[in-house]
Parts: C-alpha cells; sequence; structure tokens
C-alpha cells in the first residue's frame, strides 16, 4: 500500500509514526508500518482553523516591521491592538468582524499617529468574544 497516495498532499507529521494526508477534502491519518488509523468518513475537513490561534510574531526582535498571524474557526468580532510596557495603548491593528480562517498583520512598529516607536518591549493582543491571548515582542532600532 502506497503511503501517500498520487494527488494528495502531506500536511504533518504527528509523533513518530503518524502522517496526515490531505485527499481533496478529507484528512486521512496514516501509520507507516499499519497502514490507516484513525480514520473519519463521516467528518469532512474543510480547511478551516479547529480553534482560535496566536501565533508568535516574527522575526522576534524585529526592525522595522514583523508579522503577527492568528486563526480562527468561526466568524469573530476581532480586535487586535499593540500595547507598551506601561500597558498604553500604542496602535490598534484589527478592529472588525472576520470570517473563518488564518490571517497575517504587518505591523511597521508605528503608533497611531504613524510615528516610529522606541525601542522596547511592546505586547500584542488578540481579543474576540471568547478567547483573549497576550504576547510580546522586542523592537530593536
Amino acid at each position: 500500500m502506497e503511503l501517500v497516495p498520487e494527488g494528495s498532499d502531506v500536511g504533518a507529521l504527528v509523533g513518530t509514526k503518524t502522517i496526515l494526508v490531505e485527499r481533496s477534502d478529507r484528512v486521512y491519518a496514516f501509520d507507516p508500518e499499519g497502514g490507516p488509523v484513525g480514520v473519519d468518513d463521516e467528518a469532512p475537513y474543510n480547511g478551516l482553523p479547529h480553534s482560535i490561534k496566536l501565533s508568535q510574531n516574527y522575526p522576534n526582535p524585529f526592525n522595522p516591521a514583523t508579522t503577527i498571524e492568528f486563526s480562527l474557526p468561526r466568524k469573530s468580532h476581532v480586535v487586535v491592538k499593540v500595547y507598551n510596557v506601561l500597558g498604553q495603548e500604542v496602535r490598534t491593528l484589527v478592529d472588525r468582524v472576520k470570517p473563518a480562517g488564518s490571517y497575517t498583520i504587518n505591523w511597521d512598529g508605528t503608533d497611531t499617529d504613524g510615528k516610529a516607536l522606541a525601542t522596547g518591549v511592546y505586547f500584542y493582543r488578540l481579543e474576540t468574544e471568547e478567547f483573549t491571548k497576550t504576547k510580546k515582542m522586542l523592537l530593536l532600532k
């Protein structure tokens, strides 16, 4: 049996033995030594995230810009703000309803007025109706 059928994309290696394979609208798990494992023919894979996620910005430290990624499993009102070490808001990056999916924000290290911020530690925060997460980043000049 061929581990990755023709027309499939290998999505990820899980652990040391299981490979996730995406084919059409389904995801399958294979153990190279034993064939398919945990295949659920009733649950189609729609490519949407399974949970809300806020990733670490990159690069970090950064100068002059950085990228922030987040994912939504369903339509949500999203607010992403940047704060200084005193907890003062320096910039709102997103404040709107977004459909389910994965998003990328590029931030240029400026405040709401477009002024370049000083070297230092900043925090970015993702808020939805059901989720809040804050991460730290470092701006170096």
